[in-house]
Formats: C-alpha cells, sequence, structure tokens
C-alpha cells in the first residue's frame, strides 16, 4: 500500500482516467486515496472523440491513466488518440506537470524495420506524443526498452514483474517452488529471463524459435532435454501474451520433455484471436497476468487457471514519488532496465 498523501498533495495531484478502460484510473486513484478528476469524455455520433476536464488543473500534477488498449466497442487506436486528447486538455489547461501513464505503450512491437517500405509504427506514436508538450511518459514492461530511447520527452519505464514473481510464489506450494525452472521463451528474453531465474534461486533454459518475417508464422526448436524439464514446474516470464501460439507451443513441448506443471507469467494479457480457446490446452496449468488489460472476459473463459496482479499499488507508489522528486530507479532497485 503506498504511504499516504498528505492533504496538500490530494488537492495538487489530479488522476484523469480515460473513458477506455476507466476501471484502471479508478483503482490507483484509489490506492492514491483521491477521488479522479471529473472530465467530460465522449464519442461523437461520426466516431470522433471528445476529452475535457471538469476541474482546474492549474499549477497541478496531473497522470492521464490511459492504457493503450481495446475496450468494449473502442480499439487500440481509439485508446491512443483519447490519451492525445486528454494530454492537450491537460497542457493547455495550464497544468504543473503532465504525465501520460500508458502502462501498455501502443504500437512497441513495431519499433524497427523488418521489411523494406514499412512504417515505423512506434515513431509515430514517439512524434505525436511529444508534439502535445507533455512533461512525462510512463509505461511497464515494454516490449523493447530500448523504445525510450528515441524520445526526448522523460520515459520512465517500469516493471510489473517482481509482482509477477511474488504471486506465483504465493500461489505455487513448497515442494512446486522447490522444483521451479524458469524457461525463457526466445534469446531475446534470456537475459530477462536469467534475471528472475536469479531471484528466484533456480537455473534458467532457453526454448529458441524462429519467425517468417513475411507470414509471421513461428517455428521452434526446443533445447531443452529431458534431465533439465523432467518433473519441474516450468515457468515461462515474457512481456505480452498476445494470440497465444508461440508460448503453448512452447508448454507442450515443456510437457513432451517431462515437465510436471507449465506457468506462464506475463505483464500484458492481450489475450486477442483464438488465445482464451488455446489457453484451456491441459499443456498449460497457472497464467498470472496483471491488469494493464480489461480481465473480465478472459477470467471468464479460463477461471481459477487465471491469476490477475493489479498494477495499481505500482502506479500510486511512482506517482507519490515523481511528486516529491524521488527515484522511479531506486523503487525498482534498478529492475526496471533488466
Amino acid at each position: 500500500m503506498p504511504e499516504l498523501l498528505t492533504p496538500q498533495e490530494q488537492q495538487d495531484i489530479k488522476i484523469l482516467p480515460s473513458f477506455i478502460y476507466p476501471e484502471l484510473g479508478a483503482l490507483v486513484a484509489a490506492e492514491l486515496g483521491i477521488q479522479v478528476c471529473e472530465t467530460d469524455q465522449k464519442q461523437f455520433p461520426n466516431g470522433e472523440l471528445y476529452a475535457r476536464s471538469c476541474e482546474n488543473l492549474r499549477r497541478k500534477d496531473v497522470f492521464i491513466i490511459a492504457s493503450h488498449v481495446p475496450y468494449g466497442r473502442f480499439d487500440v487506436n481509439d485508446a491512443f488518440v483519447q490519451s492525445l486528447l486528454l494530454t492537450d486538455a491537460a497542457v493547455h489547461a495550464s497544468a504543473r506537470e503532465v504525465s501520460l501513464v500508458a502502462p501498455m505503450l501502443g504500437y512497441q512491437r513495431q519499433d524497427r524495420k523488418a521489411l523494406g517500405r514499412e512504417s515505423v509504427g512506434a515513431r509515430i506514436v514517439r512524434q505525436a506524443l511529444e508534439a502535445t508538450r507533455l512533461n512525462r511518459i510512463m509505461t511497464i514492461d515494454a516490449h523493447s526498452p530500448a523504445v525510450q530511447s528515441g524520445y526526448d520527452t522523460i520515459f520512465d519505464h517500469l516493471t510489473a514483474m517482481p509482482e509477477l514473481e511474488h504471486d506465483i510464489c504465493q500461489t505455487l506450494d513448497r515442494e512446486d517452488r522447490k522444483n521451479m525452472l524458469v524457461v525463457a521463451p526466445d534469446a531475446g528474453a534470456m537475459k530477462a529471463s536469467q534475471y528472475r531465474a536469479k531471484s528466484l534461486g533456480v537455473e534458467c533454459i532457453e526454448m529458441s524459435k524462429g519467425r517468417d518475417r513475411g507470414t509471421g508464422e513461428v517455428t521452434r526448436s526446443h533445447k531443452a532435454r529431458r534431465k533439465e524439464v523432467g518433473d519441474k514446474v516450468c515457468v515461462i516470464f515474457d512481456d505480452m501474451i498476445d494470440t497465444g501460439g508461440t508460448v503453448v507451443s512452447g508448454a507442450q513441448s515443456l510437457k513432451e520433455s517431462g515437465a510436471n506443471k507449465v506457468v506462464v507469467a506475463a505483464t500484458h494479457g492481450i489475450f486477442s484471436g483464438p488465445a482464451l480457446e488455446r489457453f484451456q490446452s491441459d499443456a498449460i496449468d497457472l497464467i498470472v497476468v496483471s491488469d494493464t488489460f480489461p480481465m473480465g472476459a478472459a477470467k471468464k473463459a479460463l477461471g481459477e487457471k487465471l491469476r490477475v496482479v493489479s498494477v495499481a499499488p505500482l502506479l500510486a507508489k511512482t506517482i507519490i514519488t515523481l511528486h516529491r522528486g524521488g527515484s522511479v530507479s531506486d523503487i525498482f532497485e534498478q529492475q526496471n532496465y533488466r
């Protein structure tokens, strides 16, 4: 639980949640012990979005909670545009500082060219956000943490991995914890997986994969031998789960190699397309995600197999730290750079 705000801090901090997935902003405000800022947000009949603060923001520290996620009839592009409109409204309301808190920052996976004549979506998002003249951007477990290097605006990269790790340890029994093994889903995730393994005091192995740049089809070469995964509780950490094809095929390989259980932990549970059907597979025993995405449909489909860890306490603590001039890196003990 974050430290309580003083009466003056309660006046000086304003939380503006997007009306696209407003629940997360409400949870952050509740952690801070304040009310969300009253806003007027809507969609016009022609599809255009609208945003206005109904409260005075002059000389306030404004934190816009706007995850770029689908929600009801709105898609990720609507969520992105609404975050721009809210940011613009706050900046032109003479706020002291305006911070966009986008736990899921859109278009991160389009961070470079893989084929000729491709657009670079991450660059367009950066240019659009910086054009609003906001002061700070925050996101959680970026797909590529290097994405922050292109920003002139202050960019704080947070991580929910310690919270996911803690929840796994609380959920598994003592015998399962003794037999844990961290499995990196690919070479790019090896460094982060090794850090999680070190934190848990267990070993780490890698499953390599290849992807056709044109079709997106994944091919997997499972490096694990039976003696490595036999009777183990294999834990796969990743930044996001999307359609689930890669991680489910990896889990099946682990089970075929003798794994006792497979646990999947990811900050962003996107669960698009056939993901929810795929994750009902017996190959996966437990899924742990955060609430950077709405989890209602996923929880209904997956039941007790899915555990959801809220990032609201983490965001509230970060907001208090920033308002008081503290260090974000100190909150995470530098884990947000691993």
